[in-house]
């Protein structure tokens, strides 16, 4: 996997994505078009996400599902 031009060789969770970003809470959020307080949640708490949200991620991150960690 590919992210930001780093080449991942394991999954990685929001935090540790949001990073390879090199973006605040507040930026990754607005990349993916989610309000703050919901994209700190879910770094907090990934597995209360919805699989829409999850889709959303990849989606929007170029990733695949199997990418993320949880």
């Amino acid at each position: 996997m590919v992210v930001n031009n780093f080449h991942l060789v394991e999954p990685v969770d929001l935090k540790q994505l949001r990073m390879l970003y090199g973006l605040s809470q507040s930026g990754f959020a607005n990349k993916l078009g989610v309000p703050v307080t919901t994209y700190r949640r879910w770094e907090l708490n990934p597995r209360k996400m919805k699989i829409e949200d999850i889709l959303n991620v990849c989606q929007k991150c170029e990733i695949q599902f199997m990418d993320l960690k949880f």
